[in-house]
Order: structure tokens, then sequence, then C-alpha cells
């Protein structure tokens, strides 16, 4: 009761309504209201051993929170192969088996509860196969679908500063250099600002003009280069003086982007430990897949959940 059918139209707009999926498939709606009634009710009749519900159901409700976080619904797991651990249901006083979406730290910092991390997407959600399928995916090695990573998984950016002081490029007492570029200045390329540093958003490769520099007494203007064989996209420049702020323009910190996709010889982990080394990038056609034709992200290998 509650759960409206998949073929049919719920009572409230779609927006306040949670999908409710078995077995990754969808069955139906819920009123946001309800839902949370509904999960506990099912989480009884589990532990309870009754409406010939399994034991090791996995009932799992995410909620709307107004911010990208994980897709809220209700999702409903009963395959008997999940990974499962007892528990003592202290409302009820019995064991509880639950999965590994139900589960939380034991142990957390004050500021884990103050973000609220465990509604706050902190990772990569994948679709995780635990299976031993293939001699790639031993111990702690493991396989990503070769199409997600197209798609754009586990796409991340490094972040890398790097701070240049004018005054290291002169004599002890001499101050006759400054940031800045010659106006016209052939080299510069539209690359540079007027005070001789890259543009906030701009993108560099190997050999892009990176910044430029004045000597005040001769009037000669020197252009630094971009040297790293990675692009990188100029996140932000900070002006460094000292504590009053009276300082001369020579010391300046540029925060560089580095866009980054996953390579072979990357190290994954979750939030309880297991981890595994991306050892090959497989088709998505050769990966296995289940009746409803969801296909994992991962392939991984049970031999790397024992102990952790």
């Amino acid at each position: 009761p509650g759960v409206t059918p998949i073929d049919g139209a719920p009572h409230r707009s779609y927006s306040e309504c949670y999908p409710v999926l078995l077995d990754g498939v969808m069955v139906g709606w819920v009123d946001k209201e309800l839902a949370p009634g509904i999960a506990d009710s099912l989480r009884h009749f589990k532990v309870l051993r009754e409406k010939r519900i399994p034991p090791w159901t996995e009932v799992v409700l995410i909620p709307m929170t107004g911010k990208p976080s994980l897709y809220p619904g209700l999702f409903l797991f009963t395959t008997p192969c999940r990974l499962v651990r007892p528990v003592q249901n202290l409302e009820l006083g019995k064991e509880e088996l639950i999965g590994t979406m139900e589960q939380s730290p034991l142990v957390r910092p004050s500021m884990y509860d103050y973000y609220d991390m465990d509604n706050y997407p902190i990772g990569t959600n994948a679709i995780v196969a635990v299976i031993s399928y293939t001699g790639y995916d031993m111990e702690d090695a493991m396989i990503v679908n070769k199409a997600s990573w197209e798609r754009g998984f586990a796409h991340g950016s490094v972040y890398k500063s790097e701070f240049i002081d004018l005054s290291e490029k002169i004599k002890q007492g001499d101050s006759s250099l400054v940031f800045g570029m010659k106006p016209g200045d052939p080299r510069i390329l539209q690359k540079l600002d007027d005070d001789g540093l890259p543009f906030i958003g701009a993108k560099l490769q190997y050999g892009d003009p990176y910044y430029s520099y004045l000597n005040l007494n001769t009037g000669e203007s020197f252009v630094m280069y971009y040297k790293s064989k990675e692009n990188c996209v100029v996140d932000n420049i900070k002006v460094c003086s000292n504590d009053t702020g009276s300082g001369k323009f020579k010391c300046v910190c540029i925060t560089m982007r580095v866009p980054r996709n996953p390579t072979i010889g990357d190290k994954f982990a979750s939030r309880h430990g297991q981890k595994g080394i991306l050892s090959r990038l497989w088709p998505a056609e050769d990966m296995p897949f289940t009746e409803s034709g969801m296909v994992p992200d991962i392939l991984f290998n049970p031999h790397g959940f024992p102990s952790r």
C-alpha cells in the first residue's frame, strides 16, 4: 500500500515522489511523505521474517536533499549474493542483515556530521560486480568498463600551485623587476594579461607564454614559457605580499588545474577500505550483465574484500 505501479500515475507530481526500484528495475512511485514509513515497515517485516520478505533484503531510502547528492529513491535489493553483515536491531531486539548501502561509519569526526557526508557525494558512484571473471581482476586488481571510462567515469582534476618570486631573479637590494608586459610584444600572442600573468580560465600547453616581467631600469622584457607536458587550465592567481599589504608586485602563486582520466596502475578504494588497482579497460560488450541489462562499471574480485 502506498506504492503506485510503474504503469500508473501517482497522486502527486513526480517531483514529490520517490522512484521505487527492485533489484535495479523500476517498479513504481511512492509519495515522499509515505516513503519513510514504508521503508520502516519493510525493514520490520524483514527482521521478523514476515510477508515472505527474504532476511537478506536491503531496504535503502535515499532522501531528497535539494542539492547534488546521491540519486533519491527507495531501493530494494533481494538477491542472495549481496554483501551483508549481521547487526543488532535495537528496536526489535533481533539480528538484522544490512548491506553496503545501509552502512555508515560508527566512529566519525565532528565535521563528518556537520557537512552531512552520508548524503554528500565525495567520490564517484559506480555499479560494481564482485566476481572472478578474468585473470585481470585477481587479488587486488580490478577491471573498469571501457565504455564507462569513455563517458568520463572517475574523471578528476589535479591541482598544482607554483610560486613565482621575482626577488630570486635579481641581486639583493635591486627592485627593478616587476610583473608586466611590453605592449605589442609578438612573443605574448594575446596569451597574457597586461599585468604579465595568464588569464583565469586560460588553457596552457607546452610552449605557451606562462608569465612575463619587466626590468624598469633597462626597459627589457622577459617571457617565461610553460614547460610541463601536461595541458592545464589556470584556476586562480594570488598576489603574495607582506602582512601589511605594502609589498611590491614581485611574488604570485599560480594554481593550475590538470584534468585527468584514470590510467592503468591507478588505485581505487571505497569508503570502507576495499581497494583495487586498475589493470585493464574491458570492452562493454564483453562485460557481464544482469537479467535487466545492467552492466557494471567495475569488476572486482571477491578476494579484495576479506579482512578489510
